[in-house]
């Protein structure tokens, strides 16, 4: 995980993940869902009482976050359960990428 998280104004991230025998890298980019789509689909993932909605839902909202922490989660937890990864950056820190020069 991050040691500091870092935020992505577009919520969209690249995740570095291990090549599957770990002789390299690949890199996979995604877009976080908004809170509202996040805990709608969160919703059709269980079947609850009435009145453990409640106590679901704040729960949802007070750990959804738009940051590298969140979106390493979220890719691994919601996109990609196999992947071997190592990080999430926001995919703005790949936009200005300067070519290396002798």
């Amino acid at each position: 995980m991050t040691e500091h998280a870092k935020i992505s104004q577009t919520r969209t991230y690249v995740a570095m993940c291990n090549k599957s025998n770990f002789d390299g890298y690949y890199f996979r980019k995604f877009t976080l869902p908004t809170l509202e789509e996040f805990t709608e689909s969160e919703k059709g993932r269980f079947c609850l009482l009435a009145d453990e909605m409640e106590a679901f839902l704040h729960n949802i909202k007070s750990h959804y976050r738009n940051d590298s922490e969140f979106a390493h989660w979220y890719f691994l937890n919601r996109l990609d359960f196999v992947a071997c990864t190592n990080d999430c950056f926001p995919f703005e820190h790949y936009q200005d990428i300067k070519e290396a020069t002798t």
